[in-house]
């Protein structure tokens, strides 16, 4: 709910998804919002949203992993050999600016590239390409920390 709270102006312009799974909740960036295209640095305009997930992440328990997912639209720089080393970078420029504010600890993060390996949807049209072209924090919360439900059990 808090992430929901402090992201609330990114869920309104469809910058980011909050995707709530058992006992993990996923940030989901989508490709236009955190960089540009072949690019591993982090745009400019998505820093104050990181920051305000961190200030929610530094309190909250639990393993903080960023995945970054490429389309299948091959690439080949003299940077990136191909979509594995872009998301795999992508995901690590996020993981580096997360330690950078010194409010997570190093022991609770992993960065991890699928390239197009993981796609939510076709690779079929430019739109379904960009959906494709994401980076993902998922926190993953302690059994201890996620709420169970409440009832009379004998």
């Amino acid at each position: 709910e808090e992430l929901r709270r402090v992201l609330l102006e990114e869920l309104r312009r469809q910058l980011v998804d909050v995707i709530e799974r058992d006992n993990m909740v996923v940030i989901r960036f989508r490709d236009h919002a955190a960089f540009a295209p072949g690019e591993r640095e982090l745009s400019s305009a998505i820093l104050p949203t990181l920051d305000n997930i961190v200030t929610v992440l530094g309190r909250t328990p639990g393993r903080i992993r960023v995945e970054g997912h490429t389309d299948n639209v091959p690439i080949s720089t003299e940077l990136f050999r191909s979509n594995w080393d872009l998301s795999a970078a992508r995901a690590a420029s996020v993981v580096h600016y997360l330690l950078q504010t010194g409010r997570i600890a190093p022991d609770r993060l992993s960065a991890e590239g699928f390239a197009d390996s993981r796609p939510l949807t076709g690779n079929d049209t430019m739109d379904d390409r960009a959906r494709n072209r994401r980076v993902e924090i998922s926190i993953e919360m302690p059994a201890s920390a996620v709420p169970q439900a409440s009832g009379n059990t004998p």
